[in-house]
């Protein structure tokens, strides 16, 4: 069909230049009319594959303040993290920090983490393995976003999408903007507007000592801690669709860039990289072990929503139920 489509739009150009060509003629060496040929057809593009609810949003081009600054970092501790997840943290708000101007090119990113429903037509379509925890319904509903997939995967997909996944930079900026809010929506927080531990459960993961346990409270299907819990059939636990928090969205409108899954970005994790990285476009380190998510996920403290918040909780290979991705491309 994609090749009939663009048969049927270029054929009646090339029919027409033909006809007057061959009207008004062309005089030869030896004095005759010679009818000239048509010119080749230009190489077609590359088709890309159309996805339901594939809709980008464009960043523009310009600077904003990238990190965290030391006031931001200052009140974390009003969360009242167990020491437990202080030692966590003191590494990933480390590497937040120092906040600096970063200037990046226009570019697109997905208005939406990519879906189930948009997975399953790239898994089906190159005929690959579907992503992990196929078998549990609350995961897998076609307008939640796609879990169990590695960073190799998120990849593959954005590339059969003609995308790619996001810098760290880019994504960040998507979801504070210019203003450096601390939330996509702001610098408030509000728990109606996206999902994380306190919205499923009614309870902060921060204040659990132990992820098993909170797991066990709330009947979560998370494969964190090795367990579906005690509660596994608590249905409320899990991400939502994607778009069901709008009031949530951030300054240039993108949805979900707080709670909800966990987003694969492009770059390798490195704690120490802000001090070293570049002004311009910068993609994060050459190598590394792990690379960068982003966002929180919905089993997640508030704190790992912030929009400056870096994680490396997985190596690439790694696929869990809290984890999914968005795709950008140039703008």
């Amino acid at each position: 069909m994609a090749l009939q489509r663009r048969l049927a739009s270029i054929t009646p150009a090339l029919l027409l230049s033909v006809a007057l060509a061959a009207c008004a003629g062309e005089v030869g060496p030896a004095g005759g009319v010679r009818t000239p040929s048509p010119s080749p057809a230009p190489t077609p593009s590359p088709t890309v594959p159309a996805l339901p609810g594939d809709a980008m949003v464009r960043i523009p081009a310009g600077e904003f303040v990238m990190g965290a600054s030391q006031e931001q970092l200052d009140a974390v501790v009003e969360f009242g993290f167990s020491p437990r997840w202080m030692e966590h943290l003191d590494l990933v708000i480390r590497g937040a920090t120092p906040a600096h101007t970063v200037y990046l090119d226009a570019f697109e990113i997905d208005l939406h983490e990519v879906t189930n429903a948009q997975y399953s037509r790239f898994v089906h379509t190159m005929g690959l393995t579907p992503p992990a925890f196929v078998t549990d319904q609350r995961l897998t509903r076609p307008e939640n976003p796609v879990v169990g997939v590695s960073w190799e995967d998120a990849a593959a997909f954005c590339a059969w999408a003609g995308k790619r996944l996001p810098t760290e930079a880019e994504w960040e900026k998507a979801a504070r903007g210019v203003e450096g809010y601390d939330y996509p929506w702001g610098n408030a927080w509000d728990p109606a507007k996206l999902r994380t531990s306190d919205g499923v459960s009614g309870r902060d993961l921060a204040g659990f000592d132990d992820w098993s346990d909170w797991i066990d409270e709330t009947g979560s299907p998370s494969s964190n801690a090795g367990t579906t819990g005690t509660g596994a059939g608590n249905a409320a636990v899990g991400p939502a669709p994607v778009g069901s928090h709008p009031e949530g969205a951030s300054p240039y409108g993108v949805m979900d860039m707080a709670g909800n899954v966990w987003e694969w970005v492009a770059d390798w994790f490195d704690a120490d990289y802000y001090k070293v990285s570049p002004e311009r476009n910068p993609t994060g380190p050459d190598t590394g072990q792990r690379r960068v998510l982003r966002g929180g996920g919905w089993d997640a403290p508030r704190v790992m929503a912030y929009t400056w918040f870096r994680e490396d909780f997985m190596t690439p290979p790694e696929k869990r139920d809290v984890t999914g991705f968005r795709c950008a491309r140039d703008g």
